[in-house]
């Protein structure tokens, strides 16, 4: 059974894996909790990825027989990284586009992430990983318009919006949301123009309420980055033993 972890700024994300099939996700673990859960449950391999709780840190408070391969920009990779500056990419795109890659061999594959920031990642048929986008995602976009004016309301994102807006809060989600589904859209119809066959996946916290208004034909994988932590942890594998 393999673990692989995922740590936030506020909450850690765990996929309970046996070989590559997922088995259960837990979502929302608290950090100061995460070693506790793994002590109990006592996974056979763990790959480890964190942008908050340094690995040293998590590694003392866990048991010492378990192997952790810590998720780093020297770790090995069953893809070819082909980006001019590989030490600032994020380790979570780094893992969608291995994920991409596995899931679909043989593809020209465009990963986008619906979650903090939009995520745009190009990994083509031959297994390279190229790059992509960034651009703020919705709540990022909703927190701007209230903190950097001074009349915009703060609003909540609970269902889809009508085109027009009628109030000033309908107005933020319609723009907020149509605009981000219009940027989606039009990302994707320049990669299409390129590749005609790209797969296009959808992954993220928001990619569930983002999937109905993307025009283009696309998969959702809400889970994809543990997949990918999954795959590297199992590339790996032999060498920690």
């Amino acid at each position: 059974m393999n673990f692989a972890v995922d740590v936030g700024n506020s909450f850690a994300k765990i996929g309970i894996f046996d070989q590559n099939r997922l088995l259960k996700v837990y979502e929302q673990v608290q950090i100061k909790k995460l070693p506790d859960l793994v002590n109990e449950i006592k996974p056979a391999h763990l790959i480890y990825s964190s942008v908050s709780l340094p690995a040293d840190d998590f590694i003392r408070q866990i048991n010492p027989d378990l192997e952790v391969l810590v998720l780093e920009h020297q770790t090995g990779l069953p893809i070819k990284i082909n980006y001019k500056s590989p030490e600032t990419l994020g380790m979570d795109r780094l893992a969608s586009a291995v994920a991409a890659s596995q899931l679909f061999t043989g593809e020209d594959v465009l990963v986008v992430d619906c979650g903090t920031c939009i995520k745009y990642d190009f990994v083509d048929k031959e297994g390279e990983y190229f790059g992509g986008a960034i651009s703020p995602g919705l709540q990022m976009k909703i927190k701007s318009l209230h903190n950097y004016t001074a009349q915009l309301p703060l609003v909540q994102l609970r269902q889809q919006p009508d085109l027009v807006g009628k109030t000033t809060k309908e107005s933020i989600l319609s723009g907020v949301v149509n605009g981000t589904a219009a940027e989606i859209n039009g990302i994707i119809s320049k990669f299409k123009n390129q590749n005609a066959q790209i797969t296009v996946l959808l992954s993220g916290g928001d990619a569930h309420f983002l999937s109905n208004q993307i025009d283009h034909k696309h998969q959702l994988e809400p889970f994809l980055p543990l997949k990918g932590l999954n795959y590297i942890l199992m590339y790996n594998a032999e060498k920690m033993v």
